[in-house]
């Protein structure tokens, strides 16, 4: 069995698990009840909070890629990156990553290795706040109230997201560099392909090195999860009004670090049973607690995913990025 197939596997099997975690015990009728109160200017007023939130990600994104090319224009991103967020959201393995990194390159303009690296150092930005979230709305609930193990975990993760924060910026560009010099004999092809990649992917993190460049990205993290946490609270004050403000934003946490788990696909059963956690830690009863983060995972997924793959079909789809494939080296 190849390694792309146990992962998929083993991210079926932790999905499943989760989801019998999730429902287990719960009572239909009052979970049903619960999802009542969901109401439709509700539900307008997330999605629309989370449409302001994807603008804020392409953007930071464009500013992130614009130090490696000023003509690139902000509406060159918006295709590549909605619709690399669609496409994991329906396929495995994170795809939709790899597809913003090696499929649209002619558009970009880019080498995929700087666009993967660009595609890293955001994920290492969002970690970074997600963790803060999580420590801080673990401090504050009840003692008792959350898994032993949750925040031991949390804990590891953070401890190598700022290993991480600290050594790219550092470390990468004079690595890219040792690696972008040519001594001795010229190496073989796919080994000078290689070398030329990992050089491009190591500077990329040269980014968080220039006050000017992380004076904007780290407001605009700030500001795209303040967008992606009102998400969150606006559903939880149609559900749960009852609990403090800042349940929503907990659960939020929970549910998006367990994304980093083997899973499924848009994340079944591993974000609905960690945000359901993060909001039932601070006493909403467990239906309720259960609707809210099935409200949550639907207005995050579908909304996005439809605008994702629409984009995709209207820029010709999946042959528009085979025809993208070679456009740049790597």
């Amino acid at each position: 069995m190849t390694g792309g197939r146990i992962r998929l596997v083993v991210g079926l099997a932790v999905a499943a698990t989760a989801l019998v975690l999730l429902l287990r015990g719960i009572d239909g009728p009052a979970l049903w009840q619960a999802a009542s109160h969901l109401s439709a200017g509700g539900l307008l007023l997330a999605a629309g909070l989370l449409a302001a939130g994807y603008a804020l990600r392409v953007l930071r994104w464009w500013w992130m890629l614009a130090a490696f090319d000023r003509r690139l224009r902000l509406r060159d991103c918006v295709t590549p990156y909605v619709a690399s967020i669609a496409l994991n959201n329906v396929l495995p393995l994170r795809a939709g990553d790899a597809v913003r990194a090696f499929g649209f390159r002619q558009r970009l303009g880019l080498p995929a290795a700087t666009v993967l690296g660009s595609v890293v150092l955001e994920r290492l930005l969002d970690l970074a706040l997600l963790l803060a979230l999580f420590f801080a709305g673990a401090w504050a609930a009840p003692a008792g109230t959350l898994p032993a193990g949750l925040a031991r975990g949390a804990g590891v993760v953070a401890a190598a997201a700022l290993v991480l924060l600290v050594l790219l910026p550092v470390l990468g560009p004079p690595v890219a560099r040792r690696l972008g010099r040519q001594g001795g004999p010229a190496p073989a092809a796919g080994v000078g392909l290689l070398r030329q990649g990992a050089a491009r992917l190591l500077d990329s993190f040269a980014l968080l090195r220039s006050p000017g460049r992380a004076l904007v990205l780290l407001p605009l993290t700030l500001a795209v999860w303040a967008c992606e946490g009102a998400v969150f609270a606006t559903i939880a004050a149609d559900l749960a009004s009852h609990t403090p403000p800042w349940a929503a934003w907990f659960a939020m946490a929970t549910g998006t670090l367990a994304t980093l788990l083997p899973g499924t696909p848009g994340y079944v059963g591993t974000f609905d049973w960690f945000a359901s956690l993060g909001l039932a830690a601070f006493g909403a009863p467990r239906e309720v607690a259960v609707a809210f983060a099935l409200a949550a995972h639907a207005v995050l997924w579908a909304p996005v995913t439809a605008a994702g793959l629409a984009l995709l079909a209207w820029q010709g789809g999946a042959s528009a990025l085979r025809s993208d494939r070679h456009a740049t080296a790597p």
